[in-house]
């Protein structure tokens, strides 16, 4: 008995074809949030909240840097010495501090309450 390797191969690629636009289309779903589309508002709100707080991990009166993008971590739903890969994120902006280099991290939807996730 013959197995049609050739045959199988197709199989697969359709498969995978299917599969990768079952997953386009569920992500063509999900709202989009163009960080151009809100720099402004998170400047508004960046102003609003006092960073010169004292904080052993913020250096008062540093000049910081909005850099232009997202970071978008997988959060666990409990903490444990491991992690499994889910789909519940925590949005987040970057600060650069220009004298330190470190980076600080706000949630985006803290700063920005009203935007719709």
């Amino acid at each position: 008995m013959a197995i049609d390797i050739d045959g199988i191969l197709k199989d697969l690629r359709s498969v995978r074809k299917q599969i990768k636009e079952e997953e386009e289309h569920e992500l063509s779903l999900l709202p989009t949030i163009k960080f151009k589309d809100i720099k402004e508002d998170l400047l508004k709100a960046l102003n609003d909240i006092d960073l010169n707080i004292e904080d052993k991990n913020l250096h008062p009166g540093e000049p910081l840097e909005l850099l232009e993008g997202f970071l978008n971590p997988l959060i666990p739903g409990e903490i444990h010495d491991y992690f499994r890969v889910t789909k519940t994120t925590l949005p987040m902006i970057m600060l650069l501090g220009k004298r330190t280099h470190r980076i600080y991290f706000f949630s985006l939807m803290r700063l920005l309450p009203d935007l719709d996730f």
